[in-house]
Protein backbone atom coordinates (compact mmCIF):
# COMPACT_ATOMS: atom_id res chain seq x y z
CA UNK A 1 0.00 0.00 0.00
CA UNK A 2 1.29 3.50 -1.10
CA UNK A 3 0.54 6.08 1.66
CA UNK A 4 2.60 4.92 4.67
CA UNK A 5 0.93 7.85 7.31
CA UNK A 6 -0.28 6.92 10.63
CA UNK A 7 -4.20 7.79 9.96
CA UNK A 8 -7.66 6.74 11.34
CA UNK A 9 -9.01 4.10 8.26
CA UNK A 10 -12.19 3.10 7.62
CA UNK A 11 -13.41 -0.26 6.04
CA UNK A 12 -16.25 0.38 3.86
CA UNK A 13 -16.81 -3.31 2.49
CA UNK A 14 -15.24 -6.22 3.10
CA UNK A 15 -16.10 -9.73 1.84
CA UNK A 16 -14.35 -13.08 1.86
CA UNK A 17 -11.43 -12.09 3.84
CA UNK A 18 -10.03 -13.83 6.79
CA UNK A 19 -7.69 -11.37 7.73
CA UNK A 20 -5.54 -8.03 7.08
CA UNK A 21 -2.36 -6.66 9.10
CA UNK A 22 -0.84 -3.88 7.90
CA UNK A 23 1.44 -1.48 10.69
CA UNK A 24 0.86 1.08 8.46
CA UNK A 25 -2.83 0.67 8.79
CA UNK A 26 -2.21 -0.40 12.62
CA UNK A 27 -3.02 -3.49 12.15
CA UNK A 28 -6.16 -3.54 11.17
CA UNK A 29 -8.34 -7.05 10.70
CA UNK A 30 -11.08 -7.97 9.10
CA UNK A 31 -12.87 -11.10 9.54
CA UNK A 32 -15.70 -13.19 7.91
CA UNK A 33 -18.54 -15.24 9.06
CA UNK A 34 -19.70 -18.09 7.62
CA UNK A 35 -23.84 -18.45 7.33
CA UNK A 36 -23.77 -21.37 9.18
CA UNK A 37 -21.36 -21.66 12.00
CA UNK A 38 -19.27 -24.21 12.14
CA UNK A 39 -18.40 -24.74 8.64
CA UNK A 40 -15.21 -23.14 7.65
CA UNK A 41 -12.99 -24.52 4.92
CA UNK A 42 -12.64 -20.83 5.22
CA UNK A 43 -9.06 -20.56 2.54
CA UNK A 44 -10.64 -17.31 0.67
CA UNK A 45 -10.03 -14.75 -1.50
CA UNK A 46 -10.98 -11.34 -0.21
CA UNK A 47 -11.14 -7.73 -1.70
CA UNK A 48 -11.40 -4.57 0.53
CA UNK A 49 -12.02 -0.73 0.34
CA UNK A 50 -9.99 1.29 2.80
CA UNK A 51 -10.81 5.01 3.25
CA UNK A 52 -8.54 7.49 5.14
CA UNK A 53 -10.97 9.46 6.89
CA UNK A 54 -8.24 12.37 6.87
CA UNK A 55 -7.80 12.94 3.64
CA UNK A 56 -10.87 10.80 1.97
CA UNK A 57 -8.06 9.25 0.37
CA UNK A 58 -9.56 5.61 -1.12
CA UNK A 59 -7.18 2.60 -2.12
CA UNK A 60 -8.64 -0.73 -3.63
CA UNK A 61 -6.89 -4.32 -2.80
CA UNK A 62 -7.74 -7.10 -3.22
CA UNK A 63 -5.23 -10.76 -2.29
CA UNK A 64 -5.32 -14.41 -1.26
CA UNK A 65 -6.31 -14.78 2.43
CA UNK A 66 -5.79 -18.06 2.85
CA UNK A 67 -6.47 -21.88 0.35
CA UNK A 68 -9.50 -21.11 -1.73
CA UNK A 69 -12.50 -21.00 -1.39
CA UNK A 70 -15.92 -21.15 1.17
CA UNK A 71 -18.15 -24.02 1.88
CA UNK A 72 -20.84 -24.08 4.08
CA UNK A 73 -22.93 -26.93 4.52
CA UNK A 74 -26.57 -26.52 3.28
CA UNK A 75 -29.58 -29.04 3.43
CA UNK A 76 -32.56 -28.61 1.30
CA UNK A 77 -35.72 -30.43 1.55
CA UNK A 78 -37.90 -31.85 -0.82
CA UNK A 79 -40.66 -31.75 -1.03
CA UNK A 80 -41.17 -28.31 1.22
CA UNK A 81 -43.27 -27.69 2.77
CA UNK A 82 -44.43 -31.21 3.66
CA UNK A 83 -48.12 -32.23 4.04
CA UNK A 84 -48.51 -35.72 5.14
CA UNK A 85 -51.21 -37.40 7.10
CA UNK A 86 -51.79 -39.55 10.45
CA UNK A 87 -53.08 -43.00 11.51
CA UNK A 88 -54.28 -43.29 15.00
CA UNK A 89 -54.87 -46.80 14.70
CA UNK A 90 -51.26 -48.28 12.97
CA UNK A 91 -48.73 -45.11 13.34
CA UNK A 92 -46.81 -44.92 10.62
CA UNK A 93 -49.17 -46.14 8.16
CA UNK A 94 -49.90 -42.93 6.56
CA UNK A 95 -46.61 -41.38 5.34
CA UNK A 96 -44.79 -38.96 2.75
CA UNK A 97 -41.70 -39.85 1.28
CA UNK A 98 -39.10 -37.04 2.00
CA UNK A 99 -35.17 -36.00 0.94
CA UNK A 100 -33.41 -33.83 2.61
CA UNK A 101 -30.23 -33.03 0.05
CA UNK A 102 -26.72 -32.07 1.71
CA UNK A 103 -24.03 -29.96 0.70
CA UNK A 104 -21.47 -31.18 0.63
CA UNK A 105 -22.61 -34.14 0.30
CA UNK A 106 -19.99 -36.32 2.11
CA UNK A 107 -21.86 -34.75 5.15
CA UNK A 108 -24.94 -36.45 4.71
CA UNK A 109 -24.17 -39.57 7.76
CA UNK A 110 -23.39 -36.84 10.02
CA UNK A 111 -27.02 -34.77 9.45
CA UNK A 112 -29.91 -35.72 11.47
CA UNK A 113 -33.06 -34.83 10.11
CA UNK A 114 -35.35 -36.15 13.32
CA UNK A 115 -35.44 -32.67 14.90
CA UNK A 116 -38.95 -30.73 15.27
CA UNK A 117 -40.22 -27.47 16.43
CA UNK A 118 -43.89 -27.33 17.85
CA UNK A 119 -46.33 -24.17 17.50
CA UNK A 120 -49.75 -25.74 17.51
CA UNK A 121 -51.19 -29.61 18.02
CA UNK A 122 -49.24 -30.95 15.09
CA UNK A 123 -46.83 -34.06 16.27
CA UNK A 124 -44.34 -35.77 13.36
CA UNK A 125 -41.76 -38.43 13.72
CA UNK A 126 -39.53 -39.95 11.18
CA UNK A 127 -38.67 -43.63 9.80
CA UNK A 128 -36.62 -45.25 7.53
CA UNK A 129 -34.39 -42.74 7.56
CA UNK A 130 -31.03 -43.67 4.94
CA UNK A 131 -27.87 -41.52 4.61
CA UNK A 132 -26.33 -41.75 1.26
CA UNK A 133 -22.52 -40.21 1.32
CA UNK A 134 -21.91 -40.88 -2.46
CA UNK A 135 -25.07 -38.66 -3.18
CA UNK A 136 -25.49 -36.24 -0.41
CA UNK A 137 -28.91 -37.47 -0.37
CA UNK A 138 -31.12 -38.55 2.98
CA UNK A 139 -34.26 -40.47 2.13
CA UNK A 140 -36.79 -40.70 4.88
CA UNK A 141 -40.77 -40.99 5.55
CA UNK A 142 -42.39 -38.58 7.27
CA UNK A 143 -45.57 -39.31 9.20
CA UNK A 144 -47.96 -37.25 11.68
CA UNK A 145 -49.06 -38.80 15.29
CA UNK A 146 -51.21 -35.38 15.89
CA UNK A 147 -53.35 -33.37 13.75
CA UNK A 148 -52.43 -29.73 12.80
CA UNK A 149 -54.28 -26.93 14.48
CA UNK A 150 -57.40 -25.95 12.18
CA UNK A 151 -56.46 -22.53 12.83
CA UNK A 152 -52.67 -23.05 10.94
CA UNK A 153 -53.32 -24.63 7.62
CA UNK A 154 -49.45 -23.49 6.34
CA UNK A 155 -48.12 -26.19 8.95
CA UNK A 156 -47.81 -25.74 12.82
CA UNK A 157 -44.48 -28.30 12.63
CA UNK A 158 -40.89 -27.14 11.53
CA UNK A 159 -38.45 -29.94 10.53
CA UNK A 160 -34.53 -29.28 11.29
CA UNK A 161 -31.70 -30.70 9.50
CA UNK A 162 -29.02 -30.70 12.12
CA UNK A 163 -25.11 -31.69 12.53
CA UNK A 164 -24.42 -31.04 16.13
CA UNK A 165 -26.46 -28.12 17.21
CA UNK A 166 -25.65 -26.58 13.64
CA UNK A 167 -29.08 -25.97 11.93
CA UNK A 168 -28.63 -26.62 8.10
CA UNK A 169 -31.76 -26.78 6.49
CA UNK A 170 -36.04 -26.39 7.78
CA UNK A 171 -39.10 -27.23 6.27
CA UNK A 172 -42.56 -27.12 7.21
CA UNK A 173 -45.50 -29.95 8.00
CA UNK A 174 -48.60 -29.82 8.55
CA UNK A 175 -50.23 -33.24 9.28
CA UNK A 176 -53.79 -32.95 7.65
CA UNK A 177 -56.10 -35.29 9.38
CA UNK A 178 -59.72 -36.71 8.17
CA UNK A 179 -62.59 -34.84 9.84
CA UNK A 180 -65.91 -34.57 8.41
CA UNK A 181 -68.49 -35.22 5.67
CA UNK A 182 -68.15 -32.84 3.27
CA UNK A 183 -70.66 -30.75 1.73
CA UNK A 184 -72.95 -30.47 -0.81
CA UNK A 185 -74.26 -33.85 0.50
CA UNK A 186 -75.04 -36.50 -2.69
CA UNK A 187 -78.99 -37.08 -2.54
CA UNK A 188 -80.66 -39.26 -5.39
CA UNK A 189 -84.18 -39.68 -6.41
CA UNK A 190 -85.23 -42.30 -9.13
CA UNK A 191 -85.52 -45.58 -10.01
CA UNK A 192 -83.50 -48.58 -9.02
CA UNK A 193 -83.66 -51.82 -10.08
CA UNK A 194 -83.94 -54.72 -7.41
CA UNK A 195 -81.56 -57.71 -7.54
CA UNK A 196 -80.80 -60.87 -5.30
CA UNK A 197 -77.73 -60.66 -3.39
CA UNK A 198 -75.38 -62.80 -0.87
CA UNK A 199 -74.02 -60.70 2.13
CA UNK A 200 -71.95 -61.23 4.78
CA UNK A 201 -68.83 -58.62 6.43
CA UNK A 202 -66.64 -58.59 3.36
CA UNK A 203 -69.08 -57.67 0.64
CA UNK A 204 -70.72 -54.00 -0.46
CA UNK A 205 -73.15 -53.60 1.38
CA UNK A 206 -71.70 -55.03 4.26
CA UNK A 207 -74.03 -57.40 6.19
CA UNK A 208 -71.76 -58.27 9.21
CA UNK A 209 -74.62 -60.52 11.12
CA UNK A 210 -73.56 -63.96 9.18
CA UNK A 211 -71.22 -66.30 10.76
CA UNK A 212 -67.77 -66.63 9.38
CA UNK A 213 -67.55 -68.37 5.85
CA UNK A 214 -71.30 -67.14 5.42
CA UNK A 215 -73.35 -65.08 3.46
CA UNK A 216 -76.53 -63.75 3.94
CA UNK A 217 -79.83 -63.85 1.36
CA UNK A 218 -81.15 -60.75 0.81
CA UNK A 219 -83.10 -58.99 -2.56
CA UNK A 220 -81.45 -55.31 -2.37
CA UNK A 221 -82.35 -52.06 -4.33
CA UNK A 222 -80.39 -49.61 -3.77
CA UNK A 223 -77.32 -46.94 -5.24
CA UNK A 224 -73.96 -45.89 -4.57
CA UNK A 225 -73.45 -42.54 -3.84
CA UNK A 226 -70.05 -40.41 -3.42
CA UNK A 227 -69.19 -39.13 -0.37
CA UNK A 228 -67.12 -35.94 0.05
CA UNK A 229 -64.76 -36.15 2.79
CA UNK A 230 -62.67 -32.72 3.78
CA UNK A 231 -59.96 -32.27 6.25
CA UNK A 232 -59.50 -30.10 9.34
CA UNK A 233 -59.34 -27.36 7.50
CA UNK A 234 -62.44 -27.87 5.71
CA UNK A 235 -60.81 -28.74 2.46
CA UNK A 236 -60.75 -31.98 0.35
CA UNK A 237 -59.42 -34.75 2.29
CA UNK A 238 -55.74 -34.63 0.61
CA UNK A 239 -54.28 -37.56 -1.52
CA UNK A 240 -52.09 -39.27 1.29
CA UNK A 241 -55.38 -41.04 2.44
CA UNK A 242 -56.02 -42.52 -0.59
CA UNK A 243 -56.57 -46.08 -0.66
CA UNK A 244 -57.40 -45.94 3.19
CA UNK A 245 -60.36 -48.27 4.42
CA UNK A 246 -63.80 -46.97 5.88
CA UNK A 247 -65.26 -47.99 8.83
CA UNK A 248 -68.77 -47.45 10.14
CA UNK A 249 -69.11 -47.92 13.21
CA UNK A 250 -65.47 -49.46 13.96
CA UNK A 251 -66.79 -52.00 10.91
CA UNK A 252 -65.50 -51.82 7.85
CA UNK A 253 -67.94 -51.02 4.74
CA UNK A 254 -65.17 -52.56 2.40
CA UNK A 255 -64.69 -49.62 0.21
CA UNK A 256 -61.68 -46.96 0.36
CA UNK A 257 -60.76 -43.23 0.15
CA UNK A 258 -60.11 -41.60 -3.62
CA UNK A 259 -59.73 -38.10 -4.38
CA UNK A 260 -61.57 -37.16 -0.74
CA UNK A 261 -64.35 -39.22 -1.76
CA UNK A 262 -65.58 -42.72 -1.00
CA UNK A 263 -68.48 -44.82 -2.31
CA UNK A 264 -71.45 -44.98 0.35
CA UNK A 265 -74.01 -47.73 -1.21
CA UNK A 266 -77.51 -46.52 0.40
CA UNK A 267 -80.90 -48.31 -0.37
CA UNK A 268 -82.58 -51.33 1.23
CA UNK A 269 -82.74 -55.18 1.34
CA UNK A 270 -85.23 -57.71 2.45
CA UNK A 271 -84.33 -61.30 3.63
CA UNK A 272 -85.19 -64.30 1.52
CA UNK A 273 -88.42 -66.05 1.72
CA UNK A 274 -88.66 -68.61 4.07
CA UNK A 275 -88.24 -71.41 0.93
CA UNK A 276 -84.84 -70.41 0.64
CA UNK A 277 -83.80 -71.35 4.23
CA UNK A 278 -81.22 -72.35 5.43
CA UNK A 279 -80.25 -68.67 5.67
CA UNK A 280 -77.65 -68.14 6.42
CA UNK A 281 -75.78 -70.63 4.28
CA UNK A 282 -72.35 -71.16 3.01
CA UNK A 283 -70.16 -69.23 0.96
CA UNK A 284 -70.26 -70.70 -2.04
CA UNK A 285 -72.96 -73.23 -1.50
CA UNK A 286 -75.45 -74.54 -4.22
CA UNK A 287 -78.16 -72.45 -1.98
CA UNK A 288 -76.34 -69.33 -2.67
CA UNK A 289 -75.85 -70.12 -6.42
CA UNK A 290 -79.58 -71.09 -6.65
CA UNK A 291 -80.06 -67.89 -4.65
CA UNK A 292 -78.56 -65.91 -6.87
CA UNK A 293 -79.78 -67.31 -10.23
CA UNK A 294 -83.14 -67.03 -8.65
CA UNK A 295 -85.69 -64.76 -10.21
CA UNK A 296 -85.41 -61.42 -8.50
CA UNK A 297 -87.33 -61.20 -5.08
CA UNK A 298 -89.53 -58.47 -3.44
CA UNK A 299 -88.19 -55.75 -1.36
CA UNK A 300 -90.90 -54.16 0.61
CA UNK A 301 -91.49 -50.54 0.70
CA UNK A 302 -89.73 -48.37 3.57
CA UNK A 303 -88.51 -45.49 4.82
CA UNK A 304 -86.26 -44.50 7.66
CA UNK A 305 -83.66 -41.78 8.81
CA UNK A 306 -79.90 -42.56 8.93
CA UNK A 307 -77.52 -41.64 11.77
CA UNK A 308 -73.98 -43.18 11.26
CA UNK A 309 -70.69 -42.92 12.53
CA UNK A 310 -67.87 -42.68 9.73
CA UNK A 311 -64.34 -43.04 10.60
CA UNK A 312 -61.12 -43.13 8.46
CA UNK A 313 -57.70 -44.10 9.67
CA UNK A 314 -59.02 -43.95 13.48
CA UNK A 315 -60.66 -40.65 13.04
CA UNK A 316 -64.16 -40.01 13.79
CA UNK A 317 -65.97 -37.53 11.17
CA UNK A 318 -67.62 -34.98 12.71
CA UNK A 319 -69.88 -34.38 11.34
CA UNK A 320 -70.78 -37.94 9.91
CA UNK A 321 -73.44 -39.36 8.05
CA UNK A 322 -76.52 -37.18 10.00
CA UNK A 323 -80.38 -36.95 9.48
CA UNK A 324 -80.07 -39.01 5.83
CA UNK A 325 -83.23 -39.78 4.75
CA UNK A 326 -83.62 -42.82 2.50
CA UNK A 327 -87.47 -43.62 1.19
CA UNK A 328 -88.25 -46.94 -1.52
CA UNK A 329 -91.45 -47.30 -2.83
CA UNK A 330 -92.33 -49.47 -5.59
CA UNK A 331 -88.67 -49.46 -7.69
CA UNK A 332 -88.26 -45.87 -6.51
CA UNK A 333 -85.84 -44.36 -4.43
CA UNK A 334 -85.37 -41.17 -2.88
CA UNK A 335 -82.35 -39.75 -0.70
CA UNK A 336 -82.53 -36.69 0.95
CA UNK A 337 -79.61 -35.25 3.45
CA UNK A 338 -79.98 -31.63 4.37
Amino acid sequence: MARRRRTAILITSASRCVGINSAAYLGATLTFTPLITGYWQVATSCSVTVTDTKTNYTWYGSGNAGPDKLTSAVVTFSPNPVVTGADKTTPGAIFTAVTATVSPKDLASSVSVSNFVNSGAGRVEVENSSPNNSTGVISFDVFGTAGTSASMPNGDVQMQAKDGSTLLGTAEVTVVIPAAIGTPHPTFNGAVASKNAALNASTVPAWWGAPAGQVELFTEAGTSLSVPVVNQFGKSLNAVYNGQTVYEGGKSINVTVSGGHYSDWVGTSTTAPPAWKPNPCQQGSPEEQNWLAAPTGTVANNSGTQNIQVEIAGFTLNPSVANRKVTYNNGNLTVTWP
